[in-house]
């Protein structure tokens, strides 16, 4: 039988980080009135910012997702349901709460223009106008870097620095969409919670599974004991 440790041991930095970011766009939300985040930001675009975020916004689009999903294949099963199961968990529920349920929820550039209010575009960026609520880039994003973070647990010395660091590209994702007036900070915050509540119900469904012999494989039939620790 394979000897695994237990799943929370040496994940604190980034439950930690997480707790941090949340705690500081609730209090942003609760200080500002509705979108004036997105104006704040809007007024303070530059060439720079512009490039760096219209390309990190990409990170969260779900293909990369799926890439790392399919490369960990060859480290072992686990790893790699971890990453894909996170994703689609995540993006099933974003999609269906901006579908179904918060179908009317304008995206920024809509709602600001019934106010008669322009925002400043970024070039090569084109809005959206609906489903705002809430944003499918930030879940994708956070399930990643859960997901991946997860598997740094027993990494040694660099794994609080490198979940640190996972965290960090998550929250640039969020960011990037409220930059690029894709959606709301409330928006990309609940997307952020979406995306560590699945990759936490995958992880916790799969520490059910280390008895079986599955999570341990990988491409090429060999096993890998070691794969989670």
């Amino acid at each position: 039988m394979v000897q695994v440790k237990k799943k929370n041991v040496g994940f604190w930095p980034f439950y930690l980080g997480f707790g941090l970011y949340a705690l500081a766009a609730s209090a942003v939300l609760l200080a500002t009135e509705h979108g004036q985040e997105v104006l704040w930001l809007n007024q303070r675009h530059g060439p720079v910012a512009d490039w760096l975020f219209k390309y990190a916004t990409h990170l969260g689009d779900g293909l990369l997702a799926v890439a790392v999903g399919l490369g960990l294949l060859w480290f072992g099963y686990g790893r790699a349901v971890q990453v894909l199961a996170s994703y689609a968990l995540s993006g099933l529920l974003a999609q269906a709460l901006k579908r179904l349920v918060f179908a009317d929820r304008l995206r920024p550039a809509a709602f600001f223009e019934a106010q008669g209010i322009a925002l400043q575009p970024v070039e090569g960026v084109e809005w959206a106008t609906l489903h705002s609520f809430p944003s499918g880039h930030s879940a994708s994003a956070f399930a990643l870097a859960f997901s991946l973070a997860w598997g740094l647990r027993s990494a040694g010395r660099w794994a609080g620095a490198g979940q640190v660091g996972l965290l960090l590209l998550a929250v640039a994702v969020a960011g990037s969409r409220v930059y690029l007036a894709q959606h709301f900070l409330v928006d990309t915050l609940a997307g952020a919670g979406i995306g560590v509540a699945s990759a936490g119900a995958v992880a916790a469904w799969l520490q059910t599974q280390q008895h079986r012999a599955w999570p341990h494989r990988r491409l090429g039939g060999s096993r890998n004991d070691c794969m989670i620790a």
